[in-house]
């Protein structure tokens, strides 16, 4: 049986895999029923939201990607708190362009490690903004 760090950083490896593949139905399947999803800072980002509303947030920006890469940079856990932090850059091919952002990652698991209850994402502002100005110019509002 694997141990509450091996389940965690599994976990971890099997989120930014899916991440790259925008596969929603698999992203949401590792997230606890009581989700929470911070996107900071808090004026790009907005309000905390439940599991619903973080996937409503991916559903609008889906359709804009055609490539995603995110190389981990660094990664750290504290199994005792159920946490761990990442620092990762993501390069993107999107239909408003080229897209690059550094970015931290925040997670709280559940007792075991298979689960995320918390996913705090603090992204680089600057290239996140430009991103949604390119999509609002497209005629859409992401609504992050």
């Amino acid at each position: 049986m694997p141990s509450v760090l091996e389940n965690q950083k599994s976990l971890v490896t099997t989120m930014l895999k899916h991440e790259e593949t925008w596969d929603l139905e698999a992203i949401f399947a590792l997230r606890s029923p009581d989700f929470t999803h911070n996107l900071l800072p808090s004026d790009i980002g907005g309000p905390s939201r439940n599991q619903d509303e973080s996937r409503k947030l991916y559903e609008t920006l889906k359709p804009h990607w055609k490539s995603y890469k995110v190389t981990k940079k660094s990664e750290i856990h504290d199994v005792d708190e159920h946490k761990a932090a990442l620092h990762t850059f993501s390069s993107a091919e999107t239909d408003v362009g080229h897209f690059e952002m550094e970015t931290m990652w925040f997670l709280t698991f559940n007792e075991d490690g298979t689960k995320i209850q918390v996913l705090t994402e603090l992204v680089d502002s600057r290239s996140v903004a430009e991103l949604f100005e390119k999509i609002k110019a497209q005629g859409e509002q992401p609504k992050a």
